[in-house]
């Protein structure tokens, strides 16, 4: 059965727009409050405590859902979102947006919840595959167009927080006009961390310590990015390089993931990482020109490895416990993102915060020593036992539900969710 891209099409479209809004999000704060002399400390907790309510929000959520349903859920992190975004411009504090990044990454995460939730619920098991896979495309290229619009106003001023606000409050009014059913109410997933990571060792500390980089990443990217140039366009540029090198680089990665052994592949693809993010220190000081190609580079390489690392964990493992292994993957992805931040003033002695590409680079190196060290205490899986590889992104536990890998249980009838 065909997808009716009429029943989905609304919500994409709110996934456009509200990922837009993150984008800028994502750019607009670190140069902003870089711009208010928050100093290196502030700055990596801001990173740090976003990425520990994003990952708060994609487990709490499916309570809240639970309580007042889909529909009040996305009004409720909606609204506070745009305040909250608001309310850097009117008290720009570092106290004060610590608070709030912390509620801002929960809010965005119960957003991204109940959006994949439509999804899934809209997706015939046939076509999970076709709808993942263009809803990552959509989620970076919109992504990138948000960090295109930091050129658009000084990240001092009340335009750029309030563009997101604006952003995010069109997002709603599209999904709320959808005619799509309400999905079924989430479940909790059960996690045994622990018991997981001593299965999937390799899974864990490449999700984890690439977690660490994108941490940095989204930290101090934007930072290094404006001290390279003036002009505010350039550093919206360079900032979608990354995006769209990752965007691109999806789908050869995925034809060679199920050509080729994965750990080989974690191997090659975490070193070419690795070697990229030093590209992008060294041509910070001596090609400036060139680091915009250096940055497209690094997405395109960085952004496989979660992919690759979920891909293999279930390789690992049954199709019965994919859910469980998946939020694992997910759980390591996030811890590490809030550990990242909080190592990086360590390594800003640089003048243009190219020190935090080296510190990312020095973590991919790792991922490649440990891959390598796997390769030869564990035999490779059988050809016939692996799984096709899916651009799965690293968002909520609910993208599971879109892949096909994974075990689902019947549909349920879908009725209008009720309201109390």
């Amino acid at each position: 059965m065909a997808i009716r891209i009429s029943s989905v099409l609304a919500i994409l479209f709110g996934t456009v727009f509200l990922s837009t809004g993150q984008g800028l999000h994502q750019a607009l704060i670190p140069i902003a409050a870089s711009a208010f002399q928050f100093d290196a400390v502030a700055l990596s907790i801001l990173a740090s405590v976003y990425f520990a309510g994003y990952l708060g929000g994609c487990f709490t959520s499916p309570m809240l859902i639970k309580r007042v349903g889909h529909t009040r859920t996305l009004a409720i992190a909606a609204s506070l979102l745009s305040a909250l975004s608001l309310a850097h411009i009117i008290w720009p504090t570092e106290a004060l947006w610590i608070v709030v990044r912390l509620f801002v990454g929960a809010c965005f995460a119960n957003i991204d919840v109940v959006l994949e939730s439509w999804l899934a619920d809209r997706a015939p098991p046939a076509e999970r595959g076709k709808l993942l896979s263009f809803y990552r495309l959509c989620d970076l290229f919109a992504l990138a167009m948000g960090q295109l619009m930091i050129a658009q106003a000084s990240p001092t001023e009340f335009t750029l927080f309030a563009y997101v606000a604006i952003l995010v409050s069109i997002a709603v009014i599209v999904v709320s006009v959808s005619v799509a059913p309400t999905p079924t109410l989430p479940e909790q997933v059960k996690v045994r961390f622990f018991q997981m990571a001593k299965r999937i060792p390799l899974s864990i500390v490449a999700a984890s310590f690439h977690g660490v980089a994108s941490g940095i990443y989204w930290g101090f990217a934007p930072i290094f990015a404006a001290g390279l140039s003036e002009d505010r366009t350039m550093t919206g540029f360079i900032l979608a390089a990354t995006l769209l090198g990752a965007a691109l680089a999806q789908f050869p990665i995925g034809i060679a993931s199920d050509k080729y052994d994965r750990r080989i592949l974690l191997r090659v693809i975490s070193m070419a990482t690795a070697i990229s993010a030093l590209l992008v220190a060294f041509t910070s000081f001596f090609l400036k020109d060139v680091t915009i190609v250096a940055m497209f580079m690094y997405g395109a390489t960085s952004f496989c490895i979660y992919p690759i690392a979920i891909t293999y964990a279930f390789d690992r493992t049954q199709p019965s416990e994919f859910v469980e292994v998946g939020a694992t993957v997910l759980i390591a992805y996030g811890i590490g993102a809030m550990v990242g931040p909080l190592l990086t003033p360590l390594a800003l002695h640089f003048g243009n915060h190219s020190g935090a590409f080296v510190l990312m680079g020095v973590f991919y190196l790792m991922i490649f020593g440990f891959a390598l060290y796997r390769e030869k205490v564990r035999e490779p899986v059988a050809a016939e036992e692996t799984v096709q590889h899916m651009h799965v992104p690293n968002t909520t536990q609910i993208t599971l539900e879109m892949d096909p890998r994974v075990e689902t249980k019947p549909e349920p009838s879908m009725t209008p969710e009720k309201e109390a």
